[in-house]
């Protein structure tokens, strides 16, 4: 049985379709997966046992037509793409890939899937994962009682770098700290993150702070006023995925480090916006979690106040101490 995924969203957005991956395997344990990702959402997911291929969309001219004539050289009994709202680049893949049953989302008007999937609008209340997992019903696949966590892989060049930095800072224990997101409105400013380290209790834990390269003028800063913060050069989000996973807790805005938290069962401390149905959607799948939101209806966690993060931190991270 041979498979095709698409997925061209964030990295967040394919954490969480990992499940999908682990599934169709369970229902078909010999069954091939291909996956045609986005040009930055792959890397999470390159050494996922369970696919076999990845292709990946580059919008040029010359790489798209190379692409899909490596692509139409397979013939897959399965195109499976999970969004559930219109795409213009999902339903143009799906017409020029050979499949023998194309599951996706048609608008009113179109046909190009010959198994469609419910609306957005349909699936509010329902977190992202249940709506990856649904094109699994047309292949006999029953709704679970528990939602699945995400499910990553370390990377060995990314572990062996971590343990450099470890053993070079002499840290064992320690709380690792995100400060970035994929927008301004999902990020604390510096201050707020020195006031929030300068008022907590982290006992034995020392803290990595991890960030995004266009970040790196607020670690500076939160590292000048508060030197006992480790500071991890990151290279790629791979590398973060070695930090999260050997750390005793997680602190993170919104952001994909919250979904790898989750594939990995780590405590987490998060702040949220206050929009309910994107909670809703987006919730963090840890078993441990302490969440922070922004009053109702604001869509920023700007003003999350710092005094309300630290006492509830303060009592959140006593078990750990």
């Amino acid at each position: 049985m041979n498979f095709i995924i698409v997925q061209f969203g964030r990295i967040g957005d394919m954490i969480l379709l990992t499940p999908l991956f682990n599934r169709i395997k369970h229902l078909f344990p010999n069954a091939n997966i291909d996956l045609l990702a986005g040009r930055h959402n792959n890397k999470i997911v390159s050494n996922n046992p369970n696919l076999n291929n990845i292709f990946f969309y580059e919008k040029t001219p010359l790489k798209f037509i190379s692409l899909v004539n490596h692509i139409r050289k397979n013939k897959y009994d399965f195109l499976i793409d999970p969004k559930d709202h219109y795409s213009r680049e999902s339903h143009l893949f799906a017409k020029l890939i050979k499949a023998k049953n194309k599951i996706g989302f048609n608008p009113i008007g179109k046909k190009t899937f010959n198994q469609t999937i419910p609306s957005q609008e349909k699936n509010e209340g329902k977190h992202y994962i249940e709506r990856v997992l649904q094109p699994l019903y047309f292949l006999d696949y029953s709704k679970e009682a528990e939602l699945p966590k995400p499910e990553l892989f370390l990377f060995n060049e990314s572990e062996i770098y971590f343990n450099e930095f470890l053993k070079k800072n002499e840290i064992s224990d320690y709380i690792v700290l995100n400060i970035s997101a994929s927008r301004e409105s999902k990020m604390w400013k510096s201050y707020k993150w020195i006031d929030f380290l300068e008022n907590t209790n982290f006992g034995k834990f020392k803290i990595i702070l991890v960030n995004s390269p266009t970040e790196k003028e607020a670690a500076t800063a939160i590292k000048e006023k508060c030197p006992y913060v480790n500071l991890f050069p990151s290279r790629s989000i791979q590398d973060v995925v070695s930090v999260v996973n050997r750390a005793t807790l997680v602190i993170s805005p919104d952001t994909a480090i919250v979904h790898i938290a989750a594939a990995f069962d780590k405590p987490l401390f998060a702040l949220y916006n206050g929009l309910e149905n994107f909670y809703t959607k987006f919730y963090p799948l840890c078993s441990e979690k302490c969440i922070i939101k922004a009053n109702p209806k604001e869509d920023t966690i700007e003003n999350i106040p710092t005094e309300i993060a630290i006492s509830q931190f303060n009592e959140f991270i006593k078990k750990y101490l």
